[in-house]
């Protein structure tokens, strides 16, 4: 599980690996019953963690956005994809540009 700050908007980015999507889903779709169940607690609490660590380092984390704060957001979102672009071109593995 990754947690990130959003940039452009106010909230964080959850990156779930598949198993970890598969707990989200059966909880979505009312597979667990109503009961408490540790996984489902467990998976919640991690991620209720993680969001708290990261209020911690960014604490305007849930506010909206300045006019100010998105430009910069989008012109790092810019000037990343024209970097993976240009590693895309070349051949390279797009994806471990930063």
């Amino acid at each position: 599980m990754k947690i990130e700050p959003r940039g452009k908007y106010a909230g964080v980015k959850v990156h779930l690996d598949g198993e970890e999507a598969g707990i989200f889903l059966k909880w979505a779709d009312g597979k667990w019953s109503s009961e408490p169940n540790p996984t489902l607690i467990q998976f919640a609490s991690k991620l209720g963690g993680k969001i708290q660590r990261l209020i911690k380092e960014v604490p305007n984390l849930l506010e909206d956005r300045t006019e100010e704060q998105i430009k910069e957001a989008l012109e790092g979102d810019q000037e990343k994809i024209e970097k993976q672009l240009k590693a895309l071109e070349k051949g390279k593995d797009w994806k471990v540009v930063k």
